[in-house]
């Protein structure tokens, strides 16, 4: 599986700088930035030491939705409960939680927030899932550079288990099937304004490989009952 880590407007060079450190520590190479600050040099760079390469591949959005735009599955990181979703999966819980997944997605993406005000609630509804860091004490928060690093961390078992070639994926693929619930339901009555909609495309996100076969099953069933290609 593929992963990028996403930050969104981040104002210190420096946790730019560390990101890139910490997720190269971690096996991986996928940095991107939304509308950043000047990081490309000085104390990026310094912070960064043994990764400007991770800074010199780094891609640049001027927005969120360029930015998560071709990945299978997304992934929100925020410090606090909202209620835009209902489900959180913590950071510890996120490995065993995409391997689930099985073939099903590709490309994931993490998203981090700014600094200071995290993810707006647009840029949460995005993505598929919640994911935070379980603390003892809420007051003071880890840093953007500390939260991706533990993400990294979380997530490096897909590094040191991965195999040499990742299997072809012969059965449901998740932005498919996502796809196909999202017009099922439309067909039902239940605009994406609906809440039982999201509610549902959330649960969605949860399902493991083999629901999410059988639930791509019903679907196909379904449109063809109601003839819908």
């Amino acid at each position: 599986m593929e992963i990028s880590f996403i930050l969104v407007e981040p104002a210190l060079p420096e946790n730019v700088g560390a990101a890139a450190r910490a997720i190269k520590t971690m096996g991986f190479s996928n940095l991107v930035l939304v509308r950043p600050c000047v990081w490309k040099e000085g104390k990026a760079r310094w912070v960064a030491h043994g990764s400007g390469d991770i800074l010199d591949n780094t891609i640049v959005f001027e927005s969120v939705e360029e930015a998560v735009d071709g990945y299978d599955f997304r992934i929100a990181t925020t410090v606090r409960h909202r209620r835009i979703k209902e489900d959180t999966v913590y950071s510890g819980e996120l490995l065993h939680f995409l391997r689930n997944k099985g073939n099903t997605i590709k490309k994931t993406a993490i998203l981090f927030g700014r600094e200071e005000s995290g993810l707006s609630n647009h840029e949460i509804k995005l993505c598929d899932i919640v994911s935070e860091i379980p603390m003892i004490d809420r007051y003071p928060s880890l840093n953007l550079a500390q939260a991706v690093m533990i993400y990294a961390y979380e997530l490096s078992g897909f590094n040191i288990l991965k195999d040499e070639h990742d299997p072809v994926n012969k059965g449901t693929n998740y932005p498919v099937l996502k796809q196909k619930i999202s017009r099922i339901l439309l067909e039902l009555g239940l605009p994406e304004s609906d809440c039982r909609y999201g509610r549902i495309m959330e649960r969605a996100a949860c399902l493991n490989e083999s629901d999410m076969n059988l639930i791509f099953t019903l679907c196909k069933l379904f449109e063809e009952k109601k003839g819908i290609s």
